[in-house]
């Protein structure tokens, strides 16, 4: 999992760096003496600022953390890791020390900016597609998602449509709704039945709404 975990003696300023923690850090386990300015040294120069302002917080209202940041490794590499951390006072309530985990997140955090771009390019190529279209729950039939045309089509606001049926909206009946399908997929030449249609993944539903956008464009033509 790559968690690597630490402790920080304040009075001392001695942290103790699990091995693991080392290794995040593109370091030997155990290469030099943790302390709070090598700690520092490690983490991206823009976001020291950041980083600094959380652990002082912590000193002061003495509540525990979690944020992430992201820090150079000594190969030059540049890691994006979730931090936490807590606070342990002595019954003065003075911090003596500090304790937390730091974890290595980059490839989650580049797989989510992949999704994201993923599902923004979908929604881009849905929204501008020259057909009202919507997208449903295939449990409930519910509807998640609605182009700007099929607002203007039907005259609904995105509040009257948005967690509601096509049913409940009154827009088509079943057979109806088979029949706009096989339209559909008969100006793309193609023969899909219904329980295709709603088992599509999300890549083959993209897919089906370029191509129906490119047979309009031929269509202009």
């Amino acid at each position: 999992a790559h968690i690597g975990s630490w402790e920080w003696h304040v009075p001392t300023n001695k942290i103790n760096w699990s091995d693991e923690l080392y290794r995040i850090y593109g370091l030997t386990p155990q290469e030099f003496e943790a302390d709070y300015e090598n700690f520092i040294k490690y983490v991206y120069p823009d976001d020291r600022e950041y980083v600094n302002g959380i652990v002082q917080q912590a000193f002061k209202d003495h509540q525990p953390y979690r944020f992430f940041h992201k820090a150079t490794s000594a190969d030059g590499n540049i890691r994006i890791l979730s931090a936490t951390g807590k606070v342990i006072t002595d019954g003065d309530g003075n911090v003596i020390r500090m304790s937390g985990t730091a974890q290595d997140v980059t490839e989650q955090k580049k797989y989510e900016e992949e999704l994201k771009i993923s599902e923004e390019r979908f929604f881009k190529i849905f929204d501008s597609n020259p057909i009202p279209m919507t997208l449903s729950e295939i449990k409930t039939n519910k509807i998640k998602y609605a182009n700007n045309l099929f607002y203007n089509a039907f005259g609904y606001t995105k509040e009257e449509v948005i967690g509601n049926s096509s049913e409940e909206l009154n827009l088509m009946d079943p057979e109806e709704y088979k029949r706009v399908i096989d339209l559909i997929f008969g100006y793309l030449h193609e023969n899909r039945s219904l329980a295709e249609v709603q088992g599509l993944s999300k890549e083959e539903t993209e897919g089906l709404l370029i191509k129906l956008r490119q047979s309009e464009k031929n269509e202009r033509l």
